[in-house]
């Protein structure tokens, strides 16, 4: 969790271990993370990502789920060298 030192909630990010259902790798998942409006533009997601990466050191993949239509998160992990491995695909019925 990330929080200025008044103790306002900047932004949080959720790690668990993973295990890939088709390959069987162990993988760090990042279940969930969030910035403030107020904690928006001051790097928070960034530092955010960059502890996680930390964490799944020992797993050596880190993986994560985002809606295909968010750009602006999608654009915010490729900056961070994220890439697409797989394309959920959805009709509705």
């Amino acid at each position: 969790m990330a929080e200025e030192e008044t103790g306002d909630f900047l932004g949080f990010i959720e790690v668990k271990p993973h295990k890939d259902f088709l390959s069987g790798v162990e993988q760090g998942n990042i279940v969930a993370i969030a910035v403030s409006s107020k904690g928006e533009g001051k790097g928070i997601g960034k530092s955010l990502m960059e502890k996680a990466e930390e964490w799944a050191q020992q797993f050596h993949q880190l993986v994560l789920n985002v809606f295909a239509k968010n750009d602006r998160a999608v654009n915010f992990y490729k900056h961070l060298n994220y890439e697409t491995e797989v394309l959920k695909m959805v009709k509705e019925i």
